[in-house]
Parts: structure tokens; sequence; C-alpha cells
């Protein structure tokens, strides 16, 4: 410092940006996993976004027929959402038949779809079972965490839906359990 009222120069810290006009920083693009050293991106969700992100998956693994990735998604027994939540349940397999194997499949060309033309992918509504009105109650095997998904089916997903998931009209169903491994427990 300077005695007397002289003046220091500022202080300039190196590759400090200097203006509103400096580029703005690196940021990485997302990946699924990283390298020791190397800068990685974090994208922060919440169990609503993931379960969106999840009824997505879904709905692709079975127009894709993708029984691998299907599979994994769903709960080791599932039950049925559409038209009501109910207690009982199914092998995954007898679902994984259903969706992947049924006979009337190849008249249904689900392979030149999109996940957008058969659902509006813009309504998908999120709310949590516990808020969900279930006349009946919640049914056993169930947790108020758990999620509830619907979604608004068009007219071309009506035709394959209701044929490949039971309920699936005009809309259909999710329960999903985001809770450790992120499993459909219901459709």
């Amino acid at each position: 410092m300077s005695a007397c009222g002289g003046t220091e120069p500022p202080l300039v810290y190196e590759g400090a940006p200097t203006t509103d006009l400096d580029p703005p920083h690196y940021v990485p693009p997302p990946t699924a996993a990283g390298e020791t050293g190397e800068p990685v991106a974090l994208a922060a969700v919440n169990n609503a976004d993931q379960a969106r992100v999840m009824v997505r998956r879904v709905i692709r693994a079975i127009i894709e027929e993708d029984e691998p990735t299907l599979s994994a998604l769903l709960a080791p027994t599932v039950g049925r959402a559409v038209p009501r939540l109910t207690p009982i349940q199914f092998p995954r397999q007898t679902f994984l038949d259903l969706a992947l194997r049924n006979p009337r499949r190849a008249t249904l060309r689900t392979q030149t779809v999109t996940v957008e033309q058969l659902i509006d992918v813009e309504r998908i509504n999120v709310t949590p079972l516990g808020e969900v009105n279930i006349p009946s109650g919640l049914p056993a095997g169930y947790a108020p965490s758990d999620l509830y998904v619907t979604v608004n089916i068009r007219p071309r997903g009506r035709m394959i839906f209701s044929v490949l998931i039971p309920g699936w009209r005009a809309f259909g169903a999710m329960v999903i359990r985001s809770s450790g491994q992120p499993r459909v427990l219901a459709l």
C-alpha cells in the first residue's frame, strides 16, 4: 500500500472475466459417466421429472419391442392402474407376453411411430399416490409416496394401446415407485 493518498493499480486476476461481454463459462455436456479429473455436468431432477422420463421409456420399449429394457423398468409383479388401481398383481412375464408377443401386434405397425405420436408428452400428469382419490383405499403393496402418472392417448395410440395394454383407451396410467431402483408397479 502506498501512503499519503497514492493509489495502487487495480488487481488483475489471471483468467477472470473483466466484462459482461466475456464468453460464458465452459459447461461440459451431460454424460452417463465421468472420468476422474475431467469436468462433468450434473442435472438435478425431481421425482415427477423422473416419472415422466420413465413413462416415455416404457412406451418406447413397447413400440420398439425392447424386452430387456421393458423388463428392467417393470417391477417383478405388475398391477393394473386403469380403469382403477387394484391390489391384483401379475408376474412381469405376463405383461411382457401381452405387450410384446400379442398375435394382433403384427397388424399395428408399431415400429414406424414415435412416442409423441402415441401420447401427449406435454400433458403427462404426475401425482403422489397418497393424493389420488381411491374409493376403496390404497391397495396393499403401494405407498403414498409412489407416483400416479396419467397420460392422454392420441388417436394413433388408442389403436395400439387398446391391444397391448389392458384398459388404455383415451388415457393411460402408471404407478411408479421412484425410490431406490425406480420401477413401474402398475399400468
